[in-house]
């Protein structure tokens, strides 16, 4: 009679299977509870609340009569900043539509656009654009209420930035419904007038309120940054600019104050 010794076949646990045993804290006492994968990514959940309510002063601008878009923000309950570039002009500013709302609900469906228009009653108006600094300040006329008081503003305050911080954007790239860029960015560049980061943007982004990780606003997106080298040798875009909006708050306040505008002083909280 021939024996033969089978060895048993032992099949060994691919990281795509799940083991029949797990190793825990309770059950293993080399086995940690936790791990830093890298930089320490976790946040205080109200960085998603926080977020959730200031993304609702973001608005779409639509410029006529080209039909371009852009994006921008609410720096009062009815005054909205963007760049010059986007509304060089009272004339563009009062032919332009500022759509708040333009995004999709937990489900995914369209939220209802509300839609308001630069105010023209000689008593309220405002209008201010800055070609150097690259941005522009119009008061909305109501709509059933001013738009930050049905929405959200944000308050304009001098904010500290320091390189390889992480920075968000809320944005209507491409004038599609809002979205946002978030975390997967640092600060890679401070200059006395913008700074430049590597957050994703698209045409259309322009005006975008920039975030550091607490929701202070900290730049007005503007475009494209500097241009490097790929692997393959070609030149692309390594970042994108945005203005420092510390720039941005000490201009302004000085022109307001020497135009004698202590009203807008007061109602921005400058």
């Amino acid at each position: 009679m021939i024996v033969i010794n089978e060895k048993p076949i032992i099949k060994l646990t691919s990281e795509f299977e799940s083991p029949s045993i797990i190793s825990t804290p309770e059950n293993d006492p080399h086995v940690e509870s936790k791990s830093m994968i890298g930089n320490n990514d976790l946040l205080d959940v109200n960085f998603l609340e926080t977020g959730a309510n200031i993304q609702k002063a973001v608005g779409k601008v639509i410029t006529h009569p080209s039909g371009k878009f852009a994006s921008g923000f609410l720096v009062s309950p009815s005054l909205f900043m963007t760049n010059n570039h986007v509304l060089p002009t009272i004339q563009d500013a009062e032919a332009a539509e500022f759509q708040f709302n333009y995004q999709l609900d937990i489900h995914g469906s369209q939220l209802p656009v509300d839609t308001f228009h630069a105010s023209i009653d000689l008593a309220t108006r405002f209008f201010y654009t800055n070609d150097v600094l690259d941005y522009t300040i119009i008061r909305l006329a109501p709509n059933n209420g001013n738009p930050g008081n049905k929405h959200a503003f944000i308050k304009l305050k001098i904010p500290n930035i320091a390189l390889n911080d992480r920075c968000n954007i809320i944005q209507h790239p491409l004038g599609v419904p809002k979205k946002v860029a978030l975390r997967d960015s640092i600060i890679t560049n401070i200059f006395e007038k913008v700074i430049r980061y590597t957050s994703d943007t698209e045409t259309s982004s322009s005006g975008s309120p920039v975030f550091d990780d607490s929701w202070n606003l900290i730049a007005i997106h503007r475009g494209k940054g500097a241009v490097g080298t790929n692997a393959s040798g070609q030149s692309v875009y390594i970042n994108n600019e945005g203005i420092r909006i510390q720039n941005i708050i000490l201009h302004l306040k000085n022109y307001l104050t020497t135009n004698n505008r202590t009203n807008i002083i007061a109602e921005l909280g400058l």
